[in-house]
């Protein structure tokens, strides 16, 4: 009797585990595709190995849709791409078309590093870079 309870609270431990870590990503996940697909968002800060090249992305806005379909809109001019995010790494992709020189430089994988109401921090790093962005909601 005693085998037969401990094998059943062991499945019953693991399989808490198991549902606890999956909510836990599911909740990640719903939190950054919440927070990017929810209204317009503008580059408030752009470095490069902590050269700020904000400017170039001064005329842009960016709308991030629920199907990975995202828009960089300036005026009446848009630009389609895509975007997907990873869960587990708290990270989101961005693919734009490579012909516009300004918003390739967008085509990374984020490290989502935190969020505030209405701004996100994110960053790519390679050995020889350090891209850090703030996106600010319109």
């Amino acid at each position: 009797m005693k085998i037969i309870f401990r094998f059943l609270l062991t499945i019953f431990l693991l399989t808490s585990i198991i549902s606890c870590k999956k909510s836990i990503d599911h909740f990640k996940e719903n939190y950054v595709l919440g927070v990017l697909t929810n209204g317009r968002w503008l580059m408030d800060n752009y470095t490069v190995n902590d050269v700020d090249i904000t400017s170039d992305f001064s005329e842009y806005e960016f709308q991030f849709y629920d199907n990975n379909k995202m828009d960089a809109i300036s005026g009446s001019s848009v630009v389609s791409g895509t975007w997907s995010g990873d869960a587990s790494n708290l990270t989101f992709t961005v693919n734009l078309p490579t012909s516009d020189g300004k918003l390739i430089r967008l085509n990374y994988v984020w490290q989502w590093l935190k969020s505030n109401i209405g701004v996100i921090f994110a960053e790519h790093v390679i050995p020889t870079q350090k891209i850090s962005i703030r996106l600010k909601k319109k």
